[in-house]
């Protein structure tokens, strides 16, 4: 995990009670969590929630609609003109702390394609 290879990204998660089973291969962003919560399950107005990146998808986990995402920004991450170094606390199981200074990654996926520049 942490980085935008598919092993970093993608992880599964579950939801129960909404009427369907199965599994779903289906874009489904963090951001979607809240809107589908407050305005799907819950029956709140989406107004209310303002201007956020979420999508309401309980239609699509239920199975009555179609996908309502074809893309995801996974992350960008510039620490270009940074000087910046991840310290790792000495209570976790983790290589010695790591310079990320300089450094610059971005990835995106549209439908089954990804895109990944810089950090490998």
């Amino acid at each position: 995990k942490g980085d935008t290879w598919e092993g970093g990204c993608r992880v599964p998660s579950f939801i129960t009670n909404i009427g369907a089973t199965g599994t779903h291969e289906n874009l489904f962003h963090i951001t979607d969590w809240l809107p589908t919560i407050y305005s799907g399950i819950l029956g709140g107005d989406r107004a209310d929630l303002g201007d956020i990146d979420g999508i309401n998808q309980l239609e699509v986990l239920e199975k009555t609609s179609d996908p309502l995402r074809n893309e995801i920004l996974y992350d960008i991450a510039n620490f270009q003109n940074t000087n910046f170094t991840f310290h790792v606390p000495k209570e976790f199981d983790w290589p010695a702390s790591f310079d990320v200074g300089g450094s610059f990654g971005a990835a995106i996926r549209i439908n089954n394609f990804k895109l990944i520049v810089g950090c490998s």
